[in-house]
């Protein structure tokens, strides 16, 4: 059975290639934002795929899946990322081409973690905007706020949350050029830090990390700046260490991994240093998707 999924590991890996260099082939001969836009909706559809099978040949028991329509109402078309509350209960998947945000239960009696669609939130629906290619949703560490970002509205979006049910309640968005917000030109992924004090995110056609102060009682949000720096091209995943000392981003047409440091009272970030495929002996970086720090802050 692991010679089965490691087979069919490398033959979607090969499709990836493929991926990689057609869409690369097309971003070449055109600056629109369009292509470029699909080019990573298309990348990240094939990099899920390819992280599901990867788990899988880790040796996890499949156990249940939810799919389009489950429910009656989840909208999981092109599933872009999920998010899972801090006390476990529930759990929030975006779906890029539905411009929405799903809601689950997660059952906490079941062995398999069996998940009940709850609610979806999806814009232009009870006055939510800004999820128009949702891309990245997160829960604040204390779990009473989500955040989420569109990519085709340059969008920052803020929702409540109810610890009861789970449900969402819209609360403001920002968007990219509007009241002195920069940074958010197709943003990709959107974390908050540790303390709860900082909202981050990633922003490809920005090639920025874009800062925001966290109100902790309402959610909202005030832009605080945005970093740019040479080694951020078309800059997607990124993580926080634990502590919540160091920023780590992708660059992901230059194949590198860099490094900010954080100051936790302003929340702004500072350069320190980037590895990059094929340098100093590091191998592995060619079109860096995105980063993970480990629980005890000693791996990325």
């Amino acid at each position: 059975m692991v010679s089965i999924w490691k087979n069919k590991l490398t033959l979607k890996k090969k499709y990836i290639n493929f991926l990689v260099q057609r869409e690369f082939s097309k971003k070449k001969k055109t600056n629109n934002k369009m292509v470029i836009k699909n080019y990573r909706k298309r990348l990240l559809s094939a990099f899920l795929f390819c992280l599901c099978t990867t788990f899988l040949s880790a040796q996890l028991q499949f156990e249940n899946f939810v799919y389009n329509g489950s429910g009656g109402g989840a909208l999981m078309d092109e599933a872009s990322s999920i998010a899972v509350s801090p006390d476990g209960d529930y759990i929030y998947v975006t779906s890029s081409s539905s411009n929405a945000i799903n809601v689950f239960n997660r059952s906490s009696s079941s062995p398999s973690g069996e998940l009940t669609f709850v609610e979806v939130v999806k814009t232009g629906i009870n006055g939510v905007q800004g999820l128009t290619a949702a891309q990245s949703v997160t829960v604040s560490p204390d779990g009473n706020h989500v955040y989420a970002v569109g990519t085709y509205d340059d969008a920052l979006v803020t929702f409540t949350r109810s610890h009861v049910n789970g449900t969402l309640t819209f609360v403001e968005m920002h968007k990219d050029g509007l009241s002195g917000v920069d940074g958010l030109d197709a943003p990709y992924m959107v974390k908050v830090s540790p303390d709860g004090n900082h909202v981050y995110v990633s922003a490809t056609d920005d090639n920025a990390i874009s800062v925001f102060d966290r109100n902790a009682t309402t959610g909202e949000l005030t832009f605080n700046s945005k970093v740019t720096n040479s080694n951020l091209s078309v800059a997607l995943g990124f993580d926080i260490s634990p502590d919540g000392n160091n920023i780590y981003a992708t660059s992901h047409t230059q194949g590198k991994v860099v490094v900010f440091s954080r100051n936790a009272t302003t929340g702004t970030l500072s350069f320190v240093e980037t590895m990059q495929d094929n340098i100093d002996f590091v191998d592995g970086l060619g079109g860096a998707f995105s980063t993970y720090v480990s629980a005890d802050g000693g791996n990325v």
